[in-house]
């Protein structure tokens, strides 16, 4: 593969554009935009000392893959992100991790992991982390740099970490073309994401659609690996039993709530034409103009740990999600984590859940029937 040298006057244009307002232009999420705005006088970095050991810790063992995760949520379970997931997994077979996450600012607090092989730390720290990433070396050691999104950051870093041995890898998680359409990734830039694709040695799509846009874009071979979850972490983490209100029939919905892809209006009309069935609705990001029915219970953001307490009272969990091609593109890690619990799961139309035993693909005009 040949790795291109990206012209200065493309590397200037990209690297800081649209960076300090990142994610909340993907998801729309006002409320943690403004939980990110932390009043401070100093940076807050990781301290040389914390760098040096976790290094030496990596380089001194007898570890087989060491693997470098470039994404967009911190390492908290919390999350239930796919970087997430795939970081226990590497870790539970015994390789260590440097987790690099998207933070508002140089003011907000780090997130720590707990766990001694993953250091967490901000990608505004990559700089000063590289010389002791890109210096690692020993012989038994295969290395890995696995990037979840197409920031323009990457246009210098991808191309080093290949002259140092990387094996390098972009896991389209999402169509991010789509949601800059549907005005949730206002960063995004094609060339950003085909230089990506042209210069790694592995690109993975989490589907079919996402697959073929990126063989489009140049991608010689790309294997899909869809979402998923650990089987056992819902019900485990069920701390409590919350009692809830039930209905003759109790359904229910965890996760991002942007108009971009939830069908409000479907919610809506299904419960006013259902008023003995009782919605309960957790999750972020739901527009401002929301006035519920009493049949539609809305929790708002629940810590994943406590996802379970309340998803054991429902009969059957839902995905209604507007038809587009955003998301036709998307792999729901919400459909993991529904069938773990054990609940049916009724969506709209979905190609890619067709397939997946336990679900109900629907339309809009009998969504309630289903």
């Amino acid at each position: 593969m040949i790795h291109r040298v990206v012209p200065k006057r493309i590397r200037e244009k990209y690297r800081f554009q649209y960076r300090r307002f990142f994610f909340d232009k993907i998801f729309g999420d006002k409320e943690r935009s403004k939980e990110a705005i932390t009043i401070s006088n100093y940076n807050i970095t990781l301290p040389e000392s914390e760098l040096k050991q976790f290094f030496k810790f990596v380089k001194n063992g007898s570890f087989q893959k060491f693997f470098t995760v470039y994404t967009t949520d911190p390492y908290m379970e919390s999350r239930g992100q796919r970087s997430t997931w795939l970081t226990k997994e590497f870790v539970r077979r015994d390789f260590p991790v440097l987790f690099f996450y998207w933070r508002w600012n140089k003011n907000e607090e780090i997130k720590r992991s707990q766990d001694p092989k993953v250091l967490s730390a901000p990608i505004d720290e990559f700089t000063r982390i590289e010389k002791h990433l890109f210096s690692l070396s020993s012989n038994q050691l295969k290395k890995v740099f696995l990037i979840e999104f197409p920031d323009s950051f990457l246009f210098e870093k991808v191309n080093i970490a290949n002259l140092n041995s990387f094996v390098t890898v972009y896991d389209c998680i999402d169509d991010w073309e789509e949601f800059a359409r549907a005005g949730q990734a206002v960063w995004y830039d094609p060339a950003v994401e085909r230089y990506l694709v042209h210069n790694v040695d592995l690109v993975i799509a989490t589907n079919l659609i996402i697959a073929e846009r990126l063989k489009k874009m140049g991608a010689e071979y790309t294997p899909i690996i869809p979402n998923g979850v650990d089987i056992n972490s819902m019900q485990n983490k069920m701390r409590y039993s919350k009692i809830i209100q039930k209905g003759t029939l109790t359904i229910g919905y965890f996760g991002h709530l942007s108009e971009s892809w939830f069908d409000w209006d479907l919610l809506f009309r299904t419960a006013s034409k259902r008023n003995d069935w009782v919605f309960h609705i957790i999750g972020y990001g739901e527009p401002s103009w929301l006035k519920f029915p009493e049949n539609i219970k809305f929790w708002g953001k629940i810590e994943h740990r406590d996802l379970s307490s309340y998803a054991q009272s429902w009969d059957v969990a839902i995905i209604p999600f507007k038809k587009g091609r955003l998301t036709q593109a998307v792999d729901p890690i919400k459909l993991y984590e529904y069938l773990s619990l054990g609940l049916p799961v009724v969506s709209t139309n979905m190609p890619q859940l067709r397939r997946t035993p336990g679900v109900f693909i629907s339309d809009r005009e009998s969504f309630e029937e289903t």
